[in-house]
């Protein structure tokens, strides 16, 4: 993959199917890493591993460890942007890392997503969290161009 790509990685939202092998395959062959949030299923996961993706599942599915890259933490209720943080998601970021931790999987990834502006990823990383998608919130307010905002936020989480 070139270092001029700005994007690598694709989140799928209602991953599963026939279909979604054939999009994960042309991805993958074109270097990007992918995750998705309905997936919970092992078949599934060994399907796209096999494929070389990483795997990232929701929070709901965490008791599959032995065969994740992360955990999918939604910090408001999906739908749409502009959210507030659902103020019990830094509790569940916590205990999640935890849990991870305490089974061994240190290794495994946290990905949270929905109102992750500078303060909330700021709580957020010191919670365990480790990978930001940030919207409206963050990268793309309007308090700085975009290319300033994802330096601030990549200073803040760092």
């Amino acid at each position: 993959m070139s270092q001029e790509q700005k994007f690598n990685h694709v989140h799928f939202i209602g991953i599963g199917g026939i279909g979604m092998s054939a999009v994960a395959e042309v991805m993958i062959e074109r270097g990007y890493t992918i995750s998705g949030s309905d997936l919970n299923e092992s078949d599934q996961v060994q399907m796209l591993r096999g494929r070389g993706a990483t795997i990232y599942v929701p929070q709901r599915a965490e008791n599959i460890t032995d065969d994740i890259d992360g955990v999918l933490v939604m910090t408001v209720d999906p739908g749409f942007a502009g959210q507030k943080l659902i103020p019990s998601a830094l509790e569940k970021i916590k205990k999640l890392r935890e849990y991870l931790d305490e089974r061994g999987c240190d290794n495994i990834e946290i990905e949270v997503d929905g109102n992750v502006s500078f303060h909330n990823a700021a709580l957020m990383n010191e919670m365990g969290a480790n990978i930001f998608v940030s919207g409206t919130s963050g990268v793309f307010s309007k308090d700085g161009t975009i290319k300033e905002n994802i330096a601030k936020l990549r200073g803040i989480i760092s």
